[in-house]
């Protein structure tokens, strides 16, 4: 077992973000009311096109 400091609280941090990540997409639809829909949509076509463009050259 590692009983190194930074490896310890990695670990912690891991832990915590897998407790409540599974909420997280929830949270921001709701408070963001529904734009975050639009912004993802937006952001995957744009990576799309970067990579079309990537491909011709």
């Amino acid at each position: 077992m590692n009983k190194d400091p930074i490896f310890s609280k990695e670990k912690e941090l891991t832990k915590m973000f897998d407790a409540i990540s599974y909420k997280y997409d929830l949270i921001n639809h709701i408070l963001s009311f529904g734009i975050d829909f639009l912004w993802r949509r937006k952001a995957v076509h744009l990576l799309s096109q970067m990579t079309v463009k990537k491909k011709k050259y």
